[in-house]
């Protein structure tokens, strides 16, 4: 499984990306490329009209609405529409407008989230807990019996050769990377303690 992994996985040490807790602008920090920007705790994007490489390269952004989404605990882009946990809250945000709608509280305290294009759901890690939700409902279920408790990060990956459409998720944890089943949450730990502290965890294509 090692192998596998190649190029597709792209780590990033995060812990130096912190914003002062006497902020009273509730402004929250952004590395970008090991520089940190500054912008205000609401929901922004690239404008469309700036949507050209050179425009990307200055991290141009607009708000969009006017709702505050300080403490989120995480967020992903998944079928072109944004899920954010937020005030206990699962959120459905169009990303054009800013508008939301709520799935369903129950997920305070820290959080992970993926999106699993290939099966239509979403994957957050709660309470020491792997679930496995429904982006259309919000209804939810638990996975294995693994505690994920002190997880750091987590992705998904639509692979191209597994079995009975057992696709990629992966979490790092204790420092160590797991490969983990999304048919019934087992694990494999991929290499040793290598990943310490606060980590990052992104795909680029599609594993082989």
């Amino acid at each position: 499984m090692e192998d596998d992994l190649g190029e597709a996985a792209c780590l990033a040490h995060a812990g130096e990306a912190r914003a002062g807790s006497n902020d009273t602008n509730r402004r929250r920090s952004l590395v970008v490329d090991g520089a940190t920007r500054v912008a205000p705790a609401g929901l922004h994007a690239t404008p469309e009209s700036e949507t050209n490489a050179a425009a990307k390269s200055t991290g141009s952004f607009v708000q969009l609405g006017g709702v505050a989404w300080a403490g989120t605990t995480s967020m992903t882009l998944f079928n072109g529409t944004l899920y954010i946990i937020q005030d206990d809250n699962l959120w459905r945000v169009n990303p054009v407008t800013g508008g939301y709608t709520s799935l369903g509280p129950g997920w305070g305290g820290p959080t992970l989230m993926a999106g699993d294009v290939t099966h239509n759901r979403l994957w957050i890690v709660q309470a020491g807990r792997l679930w496995k939700v429904d982006p259309g409902t919000g209804n939810y279920s638990v996975v294995g019996n693994a505690d994920w408790s002190g997880a750091t990060s987590m992705a998904s990956q639509k692979s191209v050769d597994v079995p009975d459409g057992d696709d990629a998720l992966y979490i790092i944890q204790n420092s160590r990377l797991h490969w983990v089943s999304t048919i019934d949450g087992h694990y494999t730990v991929l290499g040793g303690a290598a990943w310490p502290g606060p980590t990052l965890m992104a795909f680029d294509g599609v594993l082989q």
